[in-house]
């Protein structure tokens, strides 16, 4: 994990404690983007419709950030807890087995490259997957199967 996602870490809890806790806090890389990531985070603690605590939170994180850092956040956008999006990324976290970090997915329409989750929609009592690769190879691995049983049934 490089320094730029690591510095995310750091940013939440101290966030969490000015607004309190995260619902979702996320990096979010756009399939469509090249290095540009979407900062999005659903709080009861941050309403999604106020540019004043948008803006209090964009400075917060910017504070903490390179000039470089900060030319690669695309937005920052913060969501209702009850937004259809927190509702797919809970859907898609469990669906996954609560992955701190994915790959390769599309949820609600959107395609991402790669993602962070740093604070889950999910309770942590439940195990956090292995690292993306190991998802990859397990997801590739049921499709095969499944490629391979559908392939002997036709021919059967």
């Amino acid at each position: 994990m490089n320094e730029f996602i690591k510095k995310f870490y750091a940013i939440e809890p101290a966030l969490a404690q000015e607004k309190g806790p995260f619902e979702l806090f996320s990096l979010l890389k756009r399939a469509t983007a090249f290095d540009d990531w979407d900062v999005i985070m659903a709080s009861k603690g941050l309403p999604d419709n106020d540019m004043s605590v948008l803006r209090e939170v964009i400075e917060k994180i910017q504070a903490r950030l390179t000039h470089e850092e900060k030319m690669k956040i695309n937005a920052v956008i913060l969501l209702d807890v009850n937004d259809i999006f927190v509702k797919k990324v809970h859907h898609f976290l469990e669906e996954h087995h609560n992955p701190t970090e994915f790959s390769n997915a599309e949820i609600n329409g959107l395609e991402i490259s790669r993602g962070y989750i740093i604070v889950s929609p999910i309770p942590q009592t439940e195990k956090v997957s292995p690292p993306s690769s190991e998802l990859l190879i397990k997801t590739a691995s049921k499709w095969i199967r499944k490629a391979a049983s559908t392939a002997i049934t036709k021919f059967a």
